[in-house]
């Protein structure tokens, strides 16, 4: 009963504050619950919409049922509070990584079918010039050498470039992009394996893996039907809402608190990464495509003058 009451405030708090996703979320958690038959009218009113007097409703039912709560009571009911804050504070954190790795992905992802043929032409022109210049001089270790360097760097890109234009490319609209972030942050919210009960630990492991190969791929359709299905259903129980066992709920705290502590850290690593720091810089990448482009053509020219000169002067052409 005081699972039922706690809800039906939340669910007044929320109305106050207009919050529909949270009288959403307790409308389901109420319709998984047992109740009454004054807390089943109430339920009835909340599906249909009907907010006009559904307050003073809360309110007295509330009031009506509100007992003594005991001391073990209390002390779970703390627990389960700090570990849905703690989910909220590491559900932030999956979201804050999560963007800051699609945005890399995404970059590499355009940049190398903007510019990636160009890439690819200029390291070879440098491998051909570099073998002629090694058969030039056999004997000269130096230039054997960098003939190799600039083999290894063509065959390294040869193999980023087809492993990153493999994938079509998807440049989605402001509006697609918004819509695209808003869908995922509400689906993982609802099906994230870390959050809900062991039995359906297995379950949400494969949606979120399913959304999140949706939101790589820039699907926004898919991501949409999997929040729909997710919403439509009676969705799945949480950890915190369900053990009312104080020492387990130390014990997942602890683990979110080490999880958390794992993903700050990743964070930070990914915001050093070269291409990272980069974005962070270059501000419209469409432009730094362009310059990109128009650097690599003119150093394209360059070797290509370079190996005509070779040419003339009757240097072997492989």
């Amino acid at each position: 009963m005081n699972e039922v009451i706690n809800r039906l405030e939340m669910v007044k708090a929320a109305i106050l504050l207009e919050d529909d996703d949270i009288v959403g979320l307790q409308i389901q958690k109420l319709s998984q619950l047992a109740l009454d038959a004054d807390a089943v009218n109430i339920l009835s009113l909340l599906k249909s919409h009907s907010f006009a007097t559904i307050i003073s409703l809360i309110e007295n039912y509330c009031h009506r049922k509100k007992g003594l709560v005991s001391y073990n009571d209390k002390e779970v009911y703390g627990l389960r509070l700090e570990l849905k804050m703690l989910e909220a504070e590491y559900e932030e954190l999956l979201l804050n990584k999560s963007s800051i790795e699609s945005m890399i992905y995404d970059f590499n992802h355009q940049y190398y079918h903007a510019c990636g043929k160009l890439i690819d032409a200029v390291l070879l022109y440098r491998v051909k010039l570099q073998l002629k210049r090694a058969k030039e001089t056999p004997d000269d270790s130096e230039t054997r050498d960098a003939f190799k360097e600039a083999k290894q760097d063509y065959e390294d890109f040869r193999k980023d470039y087809e492993e990153k234009t493999e994938e079509p490319l998807v440049v989605l609209d402001e509006a697609d992009e918004k819509e695209l972030k808003t869908a995922y942050r509400k689906a993982s919210r609802l099906c994230h394996p870390d959050k809900v009960s062991d039995e359906f630990k297995e379950q949400t492991t494969e949606i979120f893996k399913q959304l999140n190969a949706a939101n790589k791929a820039k699907d926004v359709k898919k991501v949409r039907e999997i929040l729909a299905t997710l919403q439509s259903g009676k969705g799945f129980s949480i950890f915190s809402d369900t053990v009312s066992d104080a020492d387990k709920l130390r014990l997942r705290i602890t683990s979110i608190k080490e999880k958390m502590a794992i993903i700050s850290e990743q964070i930070e690593q990914a915001k050093q990464d070269e291409t990272y720091q980069m974005i962070e810089v270059i501000g419209d990448w469409n432009t730094y495509f362009n310059d990109m482009k128009l650097k690599l053509r003119e150093e394209l020219i360059k070797l290509k003058e370079a190996l005509e000169e070779v040419a003339e002067k009757g240097e072997y052409v492989s």
